[in-house]
């Protein structure tokens, strides 16, 4: 932890790169990001990575070096020495590949190792090759092979080119013997020098100040303009380099990148970055973001190289102070790190017995405020306890002025660490000096001044005030609602920031600046030349290291963040917003097909379902896609780049697409797509004339066509009657009533006369119910129970036998106010007794009849453990249904088409269920009386 850090970003194939070896990157016009890897290439538009290989026009899969042309388009090198390029959408094969197999070292049977490429304006590409002659081929396909001034030339340089192009000659003399680098400027020898022992599959010619050019060989730098100049050794093979117009950038292998400065006749190392990584490239992108490729650590991102992390660790940092040039960081194991701000080097650590709640800079050093209060003279290098014991204080104060301590019932003053005078006794949760013997303090109720002497006076009333600054604005308080007050005598302005869960929670006076942390990142209030606060709002994708902070100092020249993750540093010239983003609407589909959206669309009425596609770039925004759009004067928000629209109704659309930074504040980019439902051809004009012409004509034939169906329905009424009737006559039939008899007579016979009474009661009440509700189209449900249960008595008593009987009702069933057609039930329950159960092999006989209520329908279902209506159809040596059982399904027909409904009746035999008995259904509308 000796030296500060910076916050990379990493992403590897689990993020979507197709490999972590990666071997160049660049961006595009269009502000993509490119990938260079052994798995194929990959497109980072700040979201998610697009893979392109073969299959998509890629010559070869490893990729080895990337190059953008002044047209804009991005070439692809591959391993096997062949070219593809990236132009309007798709990758594209170089026409003249088998141009460059030619040209390979037949000699040497390799294949050129294509080390770089340039494109001229007039569309002729030059080759740098490595073991192969380097060429040049004309827009037509013409080669030109680089020929050396000599025979000891091995590599040309050529500063028209000014791409790290170096050209291989193809000479016969070995590269590890002494050789020399001929220098070519408009077509001319300039200067040459030599070399001895160069590997030039990693050697780059990287064009500096002047006409100076640096060539890396192993672990040295070698910085030429004519001749050689001078000799720099690194303690790192070289990968690669780039200059920027200030640094030379190299990146080496478990060295990470170096940031050099020629400086003086030699190059001094200013940062190291990604130490024990192998880093293939670096690019810095159009937002002056740093973007680090490794050959087996995937991407690393590092979106604002200005700052600086100082402390990540597990501890919890509570609190940050800062004394001219150093940093104090305390953190819940009782430590104290002193970080210098000049070389961001550790210099200092302080350890104490407790946590620590506070510390605070003070004249020559620090007072630590936690389990006991304790001061640390820097210049002196002691740790001084003081006089004052009680524990966990909160500080106040200025280094050169008097200081405040407070508890949650106590306000202690003292100009020296060693006299402490209780000035207040309440609560108190901020305060400061605001002369020598005045005090203001934010209490739960507004703001109170205190002089040395305890005299107490009300500034301001109103929220619990828990933050107080004085600056040139006024005094500067925040509430516990996050309002940040500006109070100036009698005038009071007020900043609320509560939206959407936001909290202010703590706040700085800098340079005439307000500065402003909580979860809301850090927003910088500045007075414009109007007099107006004008709001700036930093995230993560500003270079943040997270959107909630507690803690917020500053120097003369840094602002530094305290939050959960750490602390960093900004440079205030180098705080600077990087909304920087475009949003394209790529495709628009409706019922699955493409269309055309370049132009106002008209859609019919039945397509008013789509699908827009938006292609979004916003290379900082680590994967937080926010969109959102609205409808209807509805707002929508989503983090999909596929928005669905669905049961759109006819009218004019305009649809405008936004896309937002991570708190859903900022515009980034938006884009905007018109379209016209058209309404159905029945909401036109000429459609309504029509109908009214329509309706005319066919009025006669709906009122012929109402009155054909009216006589139709008396009809089946008849019909209706006349099947009840039947139904009558079916359910007394002759060898029941002739059965009956007989019993009765059976038990007039015994004497039992008290038997046969009940028997000739009950079978003339049945005889009754059936001469009386057969006048009727609907009875009640409770009258055809009643029915089915006098005729189950009389025939237990006929059969002699114990048969049970029972009748199942869902509870939201009224019988006394649902009605059924009679008779409907019971002929279904007499064939379960003489079809079903009245045999001799079935001793305990039990029929089931369930009532349920559902959608308005009722569910009739009889269940009975009979023989099964198949056995009884060939005993009784009949292929088809009983006389009452074919008058039931044809009064159920009738019922069907009468009220418009499908009854569902069936009859089916157990036996195929894996029991025995029959089992019969149907169902009926819920009529009401």
């Amino acid at each position: 932890m000796g030296q500060a850090q910076y916050d990379f970003h990493n992403f590897n194939s689990e993020d979507g790169l197709p490999s972590a070896e990666v071997y160049f990157c660049l961006q595009d016009n269009g502000g993509f990001m490119w990938f260079a890897t052994d798995q194929g290439v990959a497109r980072y538009n700040g979201f998610e990575f697009e893979i392109f290989t073969i299959r998509d026009g890629l010559t070869d899969n490893v990729i080895i070096d990337l190059e953008k042309d002044q047209f804009g388009k991005i070439w692809f090198i591959g391993l096997n020495g062949s070219l593809s390029f990236f132009d309007e959408g798709r990758i594209i094969p170089y026409q003249f590949n088998d141009h460059i197999k030619v040209g390979g070292n037949e000699k040497k049977k390799r294949i050129n190792y294509i080390k770089s490429i340039f494109v001229s304006k007039e569309g002729d590409v030059t080759l740098g090759s490595v073991y192969s002659r380097s060429m040049k081929i004309s827009a037509d396909g013409k080669i030109t092979y680089f020929t050396a001034a000599n025979k000891n030339v091995c590599l040309i340089y050529d500063r028209d080119i000014d791409n790290g192009t170096l050209l291989y000659t193809g000479s016969d003399r070995d590269l590890k013997l002494k050789n020399s680098i001929q220098i070519l400027e408009k077509g001319a020898v300039v200067g040459s020098t030599e070399f001895e022992g160069l590997d030039i599959t990693h050697t780059m010619a990287t064009k500096i100040e002047g006409k100076g050019f640096v060539l890396n060989q192993s672990n040295e730098l070698k910085y030429f303009q004519d001749s050689l100049i001078i000799i720099s050794p690194l303690d790192y093979y070289i990968l690669h380099t780039r200059y920027d117009g200030e640094f030379l950038w190299v990146g080496t292998i478990c060295g990470g990148l170096l940031k050099l400065k020629f400086v003086d006749g030699s190059f001094k190392l200013i940062d190291q970055y990604l130490k024990d990584k192998n880093v293939s490239s670096s690019y810095r992108d159009k937002n002056g973001s740093i973007w680090l490729t490794t050959t087996n650590n995937g991407v690393y991102y590092l979106i604002n190289d200005h700052t600086v992390n100082y402390y990540v660790a597990n501890d919890k940092i509570t609190d940050i102070a800062v004394s001219d040039s150093i940093l104090y960081i305390s953190n819940l194991s009782g430590k104290v790190y002193g970080w210098n701000l000049e070389n961001n080097k550790l210099i200092q650590t302080e350890v104490f017995d407790s946590y620590i709640d506070e510390i605070n800079a003070y004249k020559d050093g620090l007072i630590v405020s936690g389990k006991e209060l304790h001061f640390i003279n820097v210049n002196r290098k002691e740790k001084i306890k003081s006089g004052l014991t009680m524990s966990h204080l909160n500080i106040a104060g200025n280094r050169a002025g008097p200081l405040i301590f407070y508890s949650s019932s106590n306000l202690f003053y003292t100009r020296d660490l060693t006299d402490f005078k209780r000035i207040y006794e309440g609560r108190t949760f901020d305060n400061i000096c605001y002369d020598d013997s005045t005090i203001v303090s934010g209490v739960d109720d507004g703001i109170i001044r205190i002089d040395t002497l305890g005299n107490v006076e009300k500034i301001y009333t109103g929220d619990r005030i828990i933050k107080l600054s004085n600056s040139n604005f006024g005094l500067i308080a925040l509430s516990i609602k996050s309002e940040v007050l500006i109070i100036n005598e009698d005038n009071v302005q007020a900043y609320r920031f509560d939206d959407k869960g936001e909290y202010i929670k703590s706040f700085l006076i800098d340079d005439d600046c307000l500065w402003l942390v909580g979860n809301i990142g850090l927003i910088r209030l500045s007075k414009n030349s109007q007099d107006e606060f004008v709001k700036e709002t930093f995230l993560l994708s500003d270079g943040l290291l997270s959107n909630e902070i507690f803690k917020i100092a500053a120097t003369k020249d840094l602002i530094i963040l305290a939050s959960k993750k750490g602390v960093q540093s900004f440079p205030k010239k180098e705080l600077k917003k990087l909304n920087s983003g475009k949003l394209s609407i790529e495709n628009v589909v409706i019922d699955g097909e493409s269309i055309d959206y370049s132009k106002t669309l008209e859609i019919k009425y039945d397509q008013n379902n789509m699908e827009v596609v938006l292609s979004a770039l916003m290379i900082n925004a680590l994967g937080s896609k926010n969109i959102e759009y609205q409808i209807n004067n509805k707002l929508f928000k989503t983090n999909n780049s596929r928005i669905s629209l669905t049961n759109l109704a006819p009218g004019n659309y305009v649809l405008n697409f936004r896309l937002k930074n991570d708190n859903w504040e900022e515009l980034i980019a938006q884009t905007t797509l018109k379209f016209t439902i058209k309404k159905p051809f029945w909401n036109t004009v000429w459609f309504y004339f029509l109908c009214a012409l329509l309706i005319s004509l066919s009025t006669f034939v709906i009122v012929k066509n109402l009155f054909d169906k009216q006589k139709q329905r008396l009809r089946q009424n008849d019909l209706l009657v006349s099947y009840q009737q039947k139904a009558l006559l079916a359910q007394m039939k002759p060898h029941f009533i002739y059965n009956s008899l007989n019993s009765i007579q059976t038990q007039v016979l015994k004497s039992d006369k008290f038997e046969a009474h009940k028997y000739i009661s009950k079978f003339g009440e049945l005889i009754r119910k059936n001469l009386e509700w057969s006048e009727f189209e609907l009875i009640l449900l409770k009258e055809e129970l009643e029915l089915i249960q006098l005729y189950v008595d009389l025939e237990q008593k006929r059969m002699a036998k114990q048969i049970v009987f029972d009748v199942v009702l869902s509870v939201d069933i009224d019988i006394e106010k649902v009605r059924i057609p009679p008779f409907i039930i019971q002929p279904i329950i007499e064939n379960s007794f003489w079809h079903g159960i009245n045999l001799p092999s079935i001793e305990n006989g039990k029929i089931n009849l369930e009532i349920t209520l559902a959608n308005d329908y009722l569910h009739f279902t009889v269940v009975d453990n009979g023989i099964g209506i198949d056995a009884a159809m060939k005993m009784n040596k009949e292929k088809h249904l009983s006389m009452s059982s074919k008058i039931t399904m044809k009064r159920i027909q009738l019922l069907e088409s009468k009220y418009n409904f499908n009854a569902n009746y069936s009859i089916v035999d157990l036996r195929n269920e894996g029991a025995t008995g029959t089992k019969v259904e149907f169902i009926l509308p819920k009529f009401y009386a």
